[in-house]
Parts: C-alpha cells; structure tokens; sequence
C-alpha cells in the first residue's frame, strides 16, 4: 500500500470513471480540488486504488487485489 503520486491521479482517475460507482467527492479528490489521501496497490503501475476524503468518505475501485485489501483492512 502506498500513497499515490500527484502525477498518478489523473491515471486513477480514468479507472474510476471506468467503474460502475460514481460519487462527486471521490472524482474531487482525484482532480485535485479537494482534500483527502489516494493509496495505490503500487506505485509505478497502480491497479486498484483507496480514496479517502477529508470528511472520511472512502472509495475503493479499481483490478482486486488481495495483498492491497488487506493492508487497506490494517489502515
């Protein structure tokens, strides 16, 4: 589990637009406009990402993978 680079959000940001669940506060903190954390399952070719919102509303999206998830269930 790392934390995503600014350059990387807008990668992440088209996987989740791929994706069947849309909420406004996730896509803004993946276009920069508001605050919150965005972890990767790594760092140079993320596949599944966890978005969280300075108001704790949180997102996970993205190719499932298991070592992720259960970092993610540590955090």
């Amino acid at each position: 589990m790392v934390r995503l680079s600014a350059d990387k959000y807008l990668e992440a940001l088209a996987v989740y637009r791929g994706g069947e669940l849309f909420f406004p506060l996730i896509a803004a903190v993946l276009l920069g406009t508001q605050d919150g954390v965005i972890y990767a399952d790594d760092a140079d070719e993320p596949s599944q990402f966890y978005v969280e919102h300075a108001f704790g509303f949180a997102q996970l999206f993205g190719r499932p993978n298991e070592a992720f998830e259960e970092a993610l269930a540590n955090y």
